[in-house]
């Protein structure tokens, strides 16, 4: 990660998403919920096996009058190392109503063979 450079803007508020992460069968599931983010405020990546989920909430316009605000915009971060039972290059990801879901596959071990042995 790179420093944040410094400004005369307030500073920005940053969140750490609420995360519930669950084991299937054939998957490790994570469910973030992003309240007020967009596709395009949002970034998952995977860099030597550490899962990140990173972007930014933007503030909601308003209709009238504005008596109260607790949405603040800011950034939010998250990163989950990912053990060596998953597959990280089968990530898959869904995003919908402000809830994001990340299946990321178990691997299945590998089976026993026997190995035929050649006499010379």
């Amino acid at each position: 990660m790179s420093e944040v450079p410094q400004d005369t803007e307030a500073p920005r508020r940053t969140y750490y998403p609420a995360v519930d992460i669950y084991q299937t069968e054939d998957a490790v599931v994570l469910v973030a919920d992003l309240p007020g983010v967009s596709k395009d405020g949002l970034t998952v990546q995977i860099e030597q096996n550490v899962l990140t989920i990173s972007g930014r909430v933007t503030a909601g316009e308003s209709a009238g009058e504005e008596r109260l605000r607790e949405f603040e915009p800011g950034d939010f971060y998250r990163a989950l190392t990912l053990s060596d039972e998953v597959d990280a290059a089968g990530i898959s990801a869904t995003f919908s109503s402000g809830v994001l879901e990340l299946r990321v596959p178990r691997r299945r071990p590998a089976e026993g063979r026997r190995i035929e042995v050649k006499v010379e």
